[in-house]
């Protein structure tokens, strides 16, 4: 008898302190988490400027924009308490009678519908418990209801709760909601509204009006029918209200995705830009700051500049991809034939097998997709041969790869040359989820002869050229121990005698490979480095350099020129000028972070502005710009194109403003198309672009020359000081590099290239010549002369 009633105390014990101890474990854990702060705050998007203040992007997990009580109207605090807690001003954090009418409600259907929680319970668990239904964590959520409501005001309180709760879509807060539902501020939302965002909350996905229309219809005409019953409004008023609302809505939302979210909906004005500042900020700060820390963030992009660069960019990419390799028969029989190889190479082992294989692929290819691909793949999905079907379908989706990378694609970097700011990056097409390479900043490709300005530079930076040193265009070649190169100019022809100014003006590619026998190629790397900030490293040296073989970004090359229109100080580019926290604290400022360098000689960088202005004033760029772009203000610049016109390229700069536009297909392995060059595709997006800025904001004069540069007249031909029988100009040195021979007015004698060839051949015989080549010359019967380099 003892032990039974020792058992059943311990038994009676335990029902009674188990529960009381798992109370006090309750409120020991509430205790806990109500000191952690952190909770409190709120994940607030990024918010990004341009340089005029602005708004072109939000970045954000979750997107909130935080509202004041005081900004929301009484239309919507009224409509959240008719549909959630209707006694909210009443009770003290723990609504009982509510609790109980859930109960009964629950009990009589048989399964749980209504849940019984005050909105301070509501804003309980959305700050500090999970979604779990569990007994533990209601009594988490009910003493933390009750702490709320020692600590914070009503007012407090329901801010909170209208700032947090979730309304589908990735919409978080009332606010974001008003916006993305309806198109309006938190303040113009008139009761309807108000009632069919009140019953989202309970149910996002059941609820939200553009997923389901009917269930909102129902459930935001019983938070109407509450708003009658406690007096906010009159039947006849809510009625019409209702009535117009839901017909408006209906109208209007016929033309949006069901599934469509706050991402699609937030217009980011300028994608390519954004995305280069997001991975900066995620650098600096890591994501979670970045997406949710309120930060303020002012770049130095000119929203304007930048709209002009996606439009030039978009129309330009229209037209090339109109005329594209691969709407014509040559460019796709070229795409066939590569396509073909792929497999041929698989088992011929002999370059001459392989060719041959592929062309008999071609032939077989055509017909293959012409004609049964679809009957194949179908007939092998009937008879269960799935291998077959992914064989068919892979060898289209890799046809239709090879198309995408023969597509064309292009960039446009913009810069502000006296400090390095970027005031517009357009990374190729209209950006989307399958298209975000940032080509401005991420594509490395051949810039062609547009490098020969940091050729050309450094020569002159090293006085081993001036602007009038005479160079004979005539046949040359390279060999090394493996390999044998012989430049041609674009025409594929010879010139004949020319000065350095004429030479780059025509882009003649067999002079710059002689500036580079003369410069150096240690010479120019470390000054195309010091230029562009690009690493030594990264640059091949060897002769070919000299027409722009090794990879740039558009991004480096607008640097790169930034140079030579800020008078021989590097700059750094960078695209935030100052970021603060959501209480407006200072977290960032460009200040004096990017602080210029001298590069070179401001005398260098006036004499190459002035020889690149013959460019697009008399050279390879005249028609694009002036005509085509129509842009007539002064300029500077310089075209480039690539082997086989697989890219094309055109960087140009006034004195304010440094633009650098490139053109080429996804893949360097794809042609944009006989003659597609800088000047012809490149160079009249430049013009286009510069011409709608500068219809927004005056031009200015380049600079006058700077002290300690030198003038002569010299002869036009030689280069020599000019004799009075000579066609004469004015031209810029460096001090101790003018001519010191006069013109003995011989040239016009000189009549044609082989005459010439003959005197160059004389001439090199010299051992000066030899040694300041530092090359082997050898006779050849074909006119040309061999270089041997190392």
């Amino acid at each position: 008898m003892k032990k039974r009633n020792i058992i059943i105390y311990i038994m009676l014990c335990a029902v009674v302190l188990i529960p009381f101890f798992f109370i006090i474990h309750a409120y020991a854990l509430s205790y806990s988490l109500i000191g952690q702060t952190a909770r409190l705050k709120q994940s607030i998007p990024a918010k990004i400027y341009d340089r005029n203040g602005e708004l072109i992007a939000e970045l954000f997990d979750e997107y909130r924009d935080y509202a004041a009580i005081s900004e929301i109207p009484d239309s919507i605090k009224c409509a959240f308490m008719a549909a959630e807690d209707s006694s909210f001003f009443m009770h003290s954090g723990i609504d009982f009678t509510g609790i109980m009418r859930a109960l009964i409600v629950d009990i009589a259907g048989g399964r749980l519908r209504q849940g019984g929680s005050t909105i301070t319970q509501q804003l309980a668990k959305q700050v500090y418990t999970s979604r779990e239904r569990s007994v533990k964590r209601k009594l988490v959520e009910l003493f933390l209801a009750r702490e709320f409501e020692k600590t914070l005001s009503k007012e407090q309180i329901l801010e909170m709760y209208l700032n947090r709760i979730y309304f589908g879509h990735g919409v978080y807060g009332v606010r974001a909601a008003a916006w993305f539902y309806f198109g309006k501020k938190t303040g113009d939302i008139n009761i309807a509204e108000a009632c069919v965002l009140a019953c989202i909350p309970s149910s996002p996905e059941r609820f939200s009006p553009l997923k389901n229309p009917a269930a909102s219809y129902e459930k935001s005409r019983a938070v109407m029918f509450n708003l009658v019953a406690s007096g906010y409004i009159s039947k006849s008023a809510a009625a019409a209200m209702f009535t117009q609302f839901w017909e408006n809505f209906t109208a209007e939302s016929m033309t949006r995705f069901t599934e469509a979210g706050i991402r699609e909906e937030k217009n980011d004005r300028a994608p390519w830009f954004t995305e280069y500042i997001r991975r900066e900020l995620v650098g600096m700060f890591g994501a979670e700051m970045v997406y949710g820390g309120g930060l303020v963030v002012m770049t130095t992009v000119d929203i304007l500049y930048q709209k002009y660069a996606d439009t030039v960019m978009d129309e330009a990419l229209r037209e090339q991809n109109r005329r594209a390799v691969w709407q014509n028969r040559a460019g796709l029989n070229r795409i066939e034939m590569q396509y073909a190889k792929l497999s041929a190479g698989r088992n011929a082992k002999h370059a001459s097998k392989k060719n041959s294989s592929a062309e008999r692929a071609v032939l077989w290819n055509r017909a293959f997709f012409d004609n049964i691909a679809d009957e194949v793949s179908v007939a092998a999905l009937i008879t269960g041969r799935d291998f077959v079907d992914e064989k068919v379908n892979g060898a289209v989706n890799l046809f239709d790869r090879m198309i995408k990378k023969s597509r064309a694609e292009g960039a446009v970097a913009v810069m502000d040359p006296s400090n390095g700011e970027i005031l517009a990056l357009c990374g190729g097409s209209r950006f989307s989820r399958s298209n975000q390479l940032n080509r401005a900043v991420q594509s490395r490709r051949q810039p062609g002869s547009s490098f020969k300005a940091f050729v050309y530079g450094s020569a002159i930076e090293s006085r081993k050229i001036t602007a009038a040193t005479s160079f004979y265009d005539l046949p040359l070649t390279y060999k090394s121990r493996s390999d044998t190169w012989k430049p041609s100019n674009y025409e594929k022809d010879y010139s004949g005698r020319v000065l350095t100014r004429g030479a780059f003006a025509m882009s003649l590619n067999i002079v710059s490979a002689r500036i580079y026998d003369i410069a150096g190629g240690g010479s120019i790397t470390r000054f195309a480095s010091g230029l562009t900030g690009v690493p030594v490293e990264r640059f091949q040296t060897d002769p070919t350099l000299s027409l722009g073989t090794s990879e740039l970004t558009p991004l480096e090359m607008a640097t790169g020129f930034c140079a030579f229109a800020n008078n021989g100080f590097a700059v750094t580019p960078h695209g935030i000028r100052e970021i603060r926290d959501s209480s407006g604290k200072i977290l960032f400022t460009s200040g004096d972070r990017y602080k210029k360098v001298r590069v070179m000689d401001e005398r260098t960088a006036f004499i190459m502005t002035d020889i690149m202005r013959g460019v697009v004033d008399s050279g390879t760029a005249v028609y694009a710009v002036r005509s085509a772009g129509g842009f007539h203000y002064p300029c500077a610049g310089k075209t480039g194109t690539n082997t086989d016109f697989r890219d094309a390229w055109f960087i140009g700069f006034t004195p304010e403003i440094v633009a650098a536009v490139w053109i080429g297909c996804e893949s360097p392995e794809f042609s944009l198309g006989s003659g597609r060059s800088g000047a012809a595709i490149a160079a009249p997006v430049w013009g286009k672009f510069m011409s709608q800025v500068y219809s927004t904001r005056r031009s200015r004069p380049f600079g006058p020359a700077p002290r300690g540069i030198t003038t002569r007249t010299i002869c036009s031909v030689t280069g020599k000081t000019a004799d009075k029988n000579c066609r004469s100009r004015r031209e810029y040195f460096l001090p101790g590099t003018e001519p010191s021979e006069k013109c003995d007015s011989l040239h016009g004698k000189l009549s044609n290239i082989s005459e010439l060839i003959s005197r160059e051949k004389n001439s090199e015989g010299s051992s000066a010549d030899t040694k300041l080549f530092d090359r082997k010359v050898e006779a050849e019967t074909d006119d040309s002369e061999t270089f041997i380099f190392r």
